[in-house]
């Protein structure tokens, strides 16, 4: 017997509109055009009216005040949710603005970036509200592929050569 999961989902670009210093650059250099867009992807499954919410930002990480205090709230646009049902994830990217002003070896915080990424979060989470739910179904199985992905954490070379 297959249980019923519903699921919408809605994405928004979070691309700085004007030069940044991106996570990781020194503290004066800013970046140089834009090779691809920034987004936050959301998506709620709801099986048996139990909802599972996941949320993807293009950044390097998720600072503790972006998850406790921005999304964790701004999630409250839906009916009654729990912090624990709630997956927050960053795509490790070096090439976006740095969301935390506490990490010193990868620069301050853009605090006009910051509030500009606030309110594209809840622009996101407000048009998802607003998106109907689609039927879809699971599955789960084990395969074997080959070269159809990556580690991206693999080791490609030895060390041997540079010390």
């Amino acid at each position: 017997m297959h249980n019923l999961i519903k699921f919408k989902s809605k994405s928004i670009d979070i691309t700085p509109e004007i030069p940044s210093r991106l996570t990781g650059m020194q503290n004066n250099d800013t970046s140089q055009g834009i090779h691809s867009r920034l987004e936050i992807n959301a998506m709620v499954l709801n099986q048996n009216e139990k909802f599972i919410y996941i949320i993807s930002i293009d950044t390097l990480f998720i600072s503790k005040e972006l998850n406790q205090n921005t999304l964790v709230s701004s999630l409250q646009y839906f009916d009654s949710i729990l912090e624990t049902d709630i997956l927050i994830m960053s795509t490790h990217t070096h090439y976006a603005p740095s969301l935390e002003e506490n990490r010193i070896d990868l620069g301050s915080r853009d605090e006009a970036y910051f509030s500009f990424l606030l309110d594209k979060i809840s622009d996101l989470l407000k048009l998802l509200k607003l998106e109907n739910f689609i039927d879809i179904e699971i599955e789960v199985s084990n395969g074997k592929t080959e070269n159809l992905t990556c580690n991206r954490r693999r080791k490609v070379r030895t060390l041997a050569g540079f010390f």
